[in-house]
């Protein structure tokens, strides 16, 4: 239907294993054809190191290298997954309770602690993989922050706003910046 029709989606939700071939085929068709729009895969393909050679470890790292994708130790992902969840949470309200930061400060301190992420990726020769689970791991405590900023109580330092209202302010701030920051192809290989 992409392929045939004048469709351009903004966002394609795909799984991997389709009955004709694999999805990552179609997607070069469509692009080969000028139409640029986001792309999602799902798969149930096999197991986690499996997955994530289909996928050429694109997906949840910065990397295309098939040979450091053979070196994926799921025990680590996982670890990495569990430790980021939890500590990252604790870590976020701890900030902003326990150090009374308040929910502003604590999203300041792991604002900045990303940005500074970004700077070294720009200017230093830092693992990229490393700054990526850096990144990974300090989004969970600023999320913490931020999500309890936009739902507590505002005699408790938040902004007292209902599930929906909150998730609503997201949705119109993922949109905002999808559209601001306009997405481009990569000029070389990480």
């Amino acid at each position: 239907m992409l392929l045939e029709g004048n469709l351009e989606p903004l966002v394609v939700l795909s799984d991997m294993n389709q009955p004709d071939g694999n999805a990552l085929d179609l997607l070069e068709k469509v692009r080969g054809r000028g139409i640029a729009g986001e792309w999602i895969f799902l798969t149930a393909y096999g197991g986690i190191p499996e997955r994530w050679l289909h996928l050429g470890a694109s997906a949840t790292a910065p990397t295309t290298d098939q040979q450091q994708a053979k070196r994926f130790h799921p025990w680590l992902y996982w670890t990495t997954i569990m430790f980021s969840q939890t500590l990252g949470t604790a870590l976020g309200d701890w900030t902003a309770d326990t150090a009374g930061l308040g929910y502003e400060g604590g999203a300041l301190i792991f604002g900045a602690m990303l940005a500074f992420l970004a700077l070294a990726y720009y200017k230093t020769k830092i693992s990229r993989t490393l700054l990526f689970w850096l990144a990974f791991i300090l989004t969970r405590p600023l999320g913490a922050v931020l999500g309890d900023l936009l739902d507590k109580p505002v005699a408790a330092g938040g902004l007292d706003l209902s599930r929906y209202s909150a998730s609503l302010a997201l949705v119109v701030f993922i949109v905002a910046c999808l559209l601001l920051f306009k997405h481009r192809a990569a000029t070389k290989a990480h």
